[in-house]
């Protein structure tokens, strides 16, 4: 929203030269660099089970954009993190939902 007189807009000005852009570039990309610079994408990524339900809507999103068709997620091999669930389901006594009997 802009300010409606001129001393305002002059403070907004000066504002965001001093330190406004500090406060909202500056600062939180220091911030982030820790937990982005170590990141690799040119490797397998690896998803703990508690990240399970990530690769679910992953494969959601690929079908609803037409770029993956239901045969072709259920042809998609479980990850890790999903077998990892799976078997802690089934030590519990749960019958797990596998990805291909959820369609």
């Amino acid at each position: 929203m802009r300010p409606g007189s001129w001393v305002g807009r002059v403070y907004e000005r000066l504002h965001f030269r001093l330190i406004g852009r500090w406060m909202q570039a500056t600062n939180f990309s220091s911030q982030d660099f820790q937990a982005v610079a170590p990141q690799r994408y040119d490797t397998p990524e690896y998803l703990p089970s508690t990240d399970s339900h990530q690769v679910l809507w992953r494969r959601l999103i690929l079908q609803a954009r037409g770029m993956m068709n239901v045969k072709e997620a259920h042809g998609v091999a479980d990850t890790p993190a999903e077998e990892f669930s799976y078997d802690r389901q089934q030590e519990a006594g749960k019958d797990p939902e596998r990805m291909s009997s959820a369609f």
